[in-house]
């Protein structure tokens, strides 16, 4: 069963992903589900914002675009055809990152003839993190970091720490990361390659 089946089918009983929290408890409040996927493996699909951190194909997508909006820099704007084209992102999808990366204000968007999208600021000014949360919401590795009820351990878990750190060491080095860095180490690797 694949992530998007499972959230369509959404089963009727929802489990923690830990045995030591309160299964349904847990899951009604973070929203997730586990999903058989053979007999032997499971997979947690995230519904909400906070669920661990895994960086989903519309992020990388919409990484994609906005390099390519960094890369040819802010004469005009460029429509998103020629950016999916130019990104091999489909149309479809870079539609939709596009709406989420208008609302996010990262790029503006301008409709007409000679419309399309455009960086919102300098490309300096825009780290990874803010694209990552922008599609995918606050960055995290586990659940009990962003919510203190999803566990009934939390009080005394030693765990959680480690948890917090991680978001914390996560969140630092994607902010440490800005489009403008990441649109000319691609130009290098492309006159190289």
């Amino acid at each position: 069963m694949t992530p998007s089946e499972a959230r369509r089918e959404a089963p009727a009983e929802r489990q923690c992903s830990t045995p030591h929290a309160r299964p349904r408890e847990a899951a009604a409040r973070t929203g997730l589900y586990i999903v058989p996927i053979r007999a032997y493996a499971t997979a947690v699909i995230p519904f909400a914002e906070g669920t661990p951190v895994e960086i989903t194909r519309r992020t990388d997508y919409a990484i994609r675009i906005l390099i390519e909006l960094a890369r040819r820099g802010a004469d005009a704007p460029l429509s998103v055809k020629a950016i999916a084209v130019a990104q091999e992102v489909p149309y479809a999808f870079a539609r939709g990152i596009q709406r989420d990366l208008v609302a996010a204000g990262l790029v503006v968007s301008k409709r007409g003839a000679t419309g399309g999208i455009a960086l919102a600021r300098p490309a300096a000014q825009i780290s990874m993190l803010q694209i990552v949360e922008a599609i995918q919401g606050k960055v995290s590795v586990s659940v009990c970091s962003n919510d203190p009820g999803w566990c009934s351990r939390m009080g005394g878990c030693s765990v959680h720490k480690v948890w917090c750190e991680a978001d914390r060491l996560v969140s630092a080095h994607l902010a440490s990361h800005d489009l403008a860095t990441l649109a000319s180490a691609e130009e290098r690797e492309e006159r190289v390659g």
